[in-house]
């Protein structure tokens, strides 16, 4: 999982997670009231400014189901920005293994 690269390691990796995405991959979901619907290049550039380290912080990847060559991953996040997040992830077998095509999330305070 190059999204977090190491599950026991409380932050992206951005050059090895912007690997796990395709290019043309988008993030959408609603964050402190305000719709985001943006390139995944804005996740990374909103990652780099706010690293997961922050107190408490932790991830669970909860499911994945697979048929052939397309998949859908769930994780949950808590105490990232103030925010816990359930992130939907599609996802796509190709040439060069598995992909993240899209990030749908819901972020609500953090609790």
């Amino acid at each position: 999982n190059a999204y977090l690269s190491d599950p026991r390691k409380t932050q992206l990796e951005l050059p090895i997670c912007e690997q796990a995405f395709l290019p043309s991959a988008r993030m959408a979901g609603w964050f402190k009231g305000q719709w985001l619907d943006v390139p995944i290049t804005t996740f990374f550039e909103i990652a780099e400014g706010n690293p997961q380290g922050e107190a408490g912080y932790r991830s669970e990847l909860q499911s994945i189901q697979v048929t052939g060559s397309a998949a859908v991953a769930t994780l949950v996040e808590n105490a990232y920005l103030d925010h816990d997040f359930t992130d939907y992830f599609s996802l796509i077998k190709t040439e060069a293994g598995w992909k993240i095509a899209n990030k749908v999330f819901h972020g609500k305070p953090a609790e």
